[in-house]
């Protein structure tokens, strides 16, 4: 007898279940926000973040605030990627952005990371996450909203909350805060 496991009567469909995400990278600032730029889909690399501070982060900086509050000061976690030796190459060969050093384990402290709560929020009300490019495109309308005035309040106060974040840290002999 012939293997017929794999015929068409014999196979039953799966739905593919969970979530559709989309990798994104933007800026906030006290005098605003950057672009929304997808990263685009496969695995994301350190050389693939390189590209992204060449050709996204560099340009956006130098045209929003320059010459004004350069340097600019950047928060991001401790990602392999983040910390990688080619990134960290790339930091040092433009001192007009500088990092904020975090310690191993450290707290998320990013203000940008209470905007993608948000968003996330956001698109996932707004989407019925079929596909990726449904999911990119709610995600840059929801971004747009930090352009209108509420949105810009709400990206200075929390870019403003940056010594209270940090000094709370501290006080807690880094352990958790409600930030």
């Amino acid at each position: 007898m012939e293997n017929t496991r794999y015929e068409k009567e014999y196979v039953k469909p799966t739905k593919r279940r969970g979530r559709i995400s989309a990798g994104l990278f933007g800026w906030i600032d006290g005098a605003g926000v950057s672009e929304l730029t997808d990263v685009g889909e496969g695995r994301f690399t350190c050389e693939k973040y390189v590209e992204i501070l060449d050709e996204v982060l560099l340009p956006s900086v130098r045209a929003l605030l320059f010459p004004y509050t350069l340097p600019f000061t950047l928060v991001q976690d401790n990602s392999p990627i983040h910390t990688s030796r080619i990134v960290k190459l790339w930091f040092h060969n433009h001192p007009e952005i500088t990092v904020m050093p975090h310690p191993p384990r450290s707290p998320d402290l990013n203000p940008i990371e209470h905007i993608w709560a948000v968003m996330t929020k956001t698109c996932a009300k707004d989407v019925a996450r079929h596909n990726r490019s449904a999911v990119v495109r709610s995600a840059q309308m929801a971004w747009e909203e930090l352009r209108v005035p509420e949105g810009q309040e709400l990206t200075q106060s929390l870019v403003a909350s940056m010594p209270r974040r940090l000094n709370s840290v501290l006080a807690a002999g880094g352990g958790y805060t409600k930030y």
